[in-house]
């Protein structure tokens, strides 16, 4: 990833956006962590939990309410979005679109999007699906850009 983003979207060759898809069928409390990192994200904290939540794999509420005391967020806000379920919608939405675009597991990168803050109307010329080395992203992605050109 560092590399990705040194060569590719620090010089904004490529854009990088990053959409909820949480497999409940696997991870039952799965909505709930995406609901914490999105919740921290409004106080500027967003990979600081996902990566606490990867780190500690406890998903109950106590858990994840607890992390954000250990990160330093504002825990009344912080609880009081999370009680709330406000983001449960917006991560829903993200599934479903991730789903009517193909993405049927995580991690999965569309690339050569044409509007990719509405993935209903993605035109995803590559489907990187897995964990894969920056050699194969860079490859995708210099074929893309040449095919642009």
């Amino acid at each position: 990833m560092p590399d990705l983003v040194k060569d590719y979207i620090e010089t904004g060759k490529v854009k990088y956006v990053i959409k909820d898809f949480p497999l409940e069928r696997i991870h039952k409390k799965a909505l709930k962590a995406h609901e914490a990192a999105n919740c921290a994200g409004e106080q500027g904290s967003y990979w600081q939990m996902h990566d606490r939540i990867f780190s500690e794999r406890k998903l109950d509420i106590e858990a994840l309410k607890g992390y954000a005391r250990d990160i330093g967020l504002d825990t009344e806000r912080f609880n009081k979005c999370l009680d709330s379920g406000k983001e449960a919608s917006e991560i829903r939405g993200d599934l479903q679109e991730g789903i009517k675009a193909g993405v049927r597991s995580t991690p999965t990168f569309l690339l050569g999007l044409t509007n990719p803050e509405d993935l209903s109307k993605v035109r995803a010329t590559v489907m990187i699906r897995g964990a894969q080395p920056y050699t194969e992203f860079k490859k995708e992605i210099e074929k893309l850009l040449s095919a642009a050109q």
